[in-house]
């Protein structure tokens, strides 16, 4: 489960740039 939150605030962090 872990994978998955970090996976998901990698996202929202490439998100935040775009």
């Amino acid at each position: 489960l872990f994978i998955g939150g970090w996976l998901h605030t990698m996202m929202l962090k490439i998100l935040s740039k775009m």
